[in-house]
């Protein structure tokens, strides 16, 4: 499974990714996401000011919701094996 913790959110439509337990800082990792899995997710340093969080929509088809999660799961093999 995935290193990442699901927080509650009132949105339906959201998933907070809490990512402390590998990345310290998730602007680094959002950057990162994008440059090497093509994962765009944003910085929960923009809604809440915490630098261990990333914000995911998922509101769209499952299919694409299951291919972010296998992207997101690439991108934290390959960040955690760098450093």
């Amino acid at each position: 499974g995935l290193p990442v913790k699901l927080l509650p959110s009132s949105a339906t439509y959201l998933l907070w990714l809490d990512c402390s337990a590998f990345c310290e800082d998730s602007s680094e990792f959002m950057n990162f996401l994008r440059d090497k899995a093509g994962l765009w997710l944003n910085d929960g340093n923009a809604y809440r000011g915490d630098r261990f969080f990333l914000r995911m929509n998922i509101a769209t088809q499952r299919e694409r919701v299951l291919e972010g999660l296998k992207r997101l799961q690439n991108g934290i093999n390959l960040y955690t094996s760098k450093r």
